[in-house]
């Protein structure tokens, strides 16, 4: 395990996100997709930098992991609740 997952798993408790409905899941999906590519960008860009390594471990990372790792915990909540799937095909109906 990577300094990265435990750092995000150290954040983020199991069920976090079981007591939201489809529709604020869905919600907190985009905004933390949102803020892991924007992340994502400080980081690159910081690294092009001389000591950028150090700059992004300390400013970003912690903050990157947990991102990260809602994610993953948004995407199972979803799951479980049998959310609408993502897809054209979809009614757009979720399933209790």
């Amino acid at each position: 395990m990577t300094s990265d997952q435990t750092a995000g798993l150290f954040f983020s408790s199991p069920g976090k996100f079981n007591m939201y409905s489809c529709a604020q899941i869905d919600s907190n999906i985009q905004a933390s997709r949102a803020r892991h590519t924007e992340l994502e960008q400080l980081m690159a860009r910081a690294s092009q930098e001389p000591g950028g390594a150090v700059i992004s471990a300390v400013a970003y990372r912690t903050e990157y992991a947990q991102a990260r790792d809602d994610l993953k915990q948004l995407a199972r909540a979803k799951e479980d609740k049998q959310c609408a799937a993502d897809s054209k095909l979809s009614s757009g109906r979720a399933v209790f």
